[in-house]
């Protein structure tokens, strides 16, 4: 589907392919999805899906980076939205659905921030847990909606987030802004001005409220 450099390895170097995050549909019977010259520098395959018969790639690179990508002889495997009208968004049962456990702070250059959508248009790329392989990532939660208005850093802050990490290490993402068992997100607001004033507090999600608290003074942990 793909051809790298068959025709030789004659423009300056280095000789380099990267495919990162991208849906490949082979309908056919056989075929390879790349097929690269040998002695291609490097060759990145990062968080593809390639669904239908052929190997991911043909051909041999001197270095190579092959991670996170989901291949499959079967299409019906990947458990696509609709093939038939070729969407290939993925359903909440597809395998692809948080398969890739890839850390893009070593891969920052080829984080995806964008994907396509059904109108031609692009729309902003958010990953919820573990990147998606593939050219669209699954949404499984509702938007979130900021329970303070206003302005991060000026009218408030996040003290804490909920810590992620099931040992003693804190969260991956968070760093020090959490700590371990925590399991909520803390605001506190700019001073007690904005508090006499009387702050509107908006829901996150759909939900019930179990507990309310008054008289908490905030102070530095060590």
């Amino acid at each position: 589907m793909i051809s790298y450099g068959l025709e030789g390895l004659s423009n300056p170097g280095p000789h380099e392919i990267i495919l990162s995050h991208n849906t490949l549909i082979n309908e056919k019977g056989s075929g390879n999805f790349v097929n690269l010259k040998d002695q291609t520098n490097k060759l990145v395959l990062l968080n593809n899906v390639f669904a239908g018969a052929g190997r991911p790639y043909n051909g041999l690179a001197i270095n190579v980076l092959d991670q996170g990508n989901l291949a499959n002889i079967s299409r019906n495997y990947i458990l696509f939205n609709n093939q038939s009208s070729a969407d290939y968004h993925l359903t909440i049962q597809s395998p692809a659905v948080n398969y890739s456990k890839i850390d893009f702070r070593n891969y920052h250059e080829w984080k995806p921030e964008w994907e396509y959508d059904l109108n031609h248009n692009v729309t902003s790329r958010k990953m919820e847990f573990w990147p998606d392989p593939g050219a669209f990532e699954f949404h499984e939660l509702n938007l979130f909606e900021n329970p303070l208005h206003g302005i991060y850093g000026k009218d408030f802050i996040i003290v804490d987030y909920v810590d992620q990490s099931l040992s003693d290490v804190k969260d991956l993402y968070c760093l020090d802004k959490t700590y371990d068992g925590h399991q909520g997100t803390d605001f506190a607001l700019s001073g007690f001005e904005q508090m006499d004033n009387g702050v509107d507090v908006f829901s996150v999600d759909s939900g019930m409220v179990t507990a309310v608290a008054d008289g908490f003074l905030t102070k530095d942990r060590v």
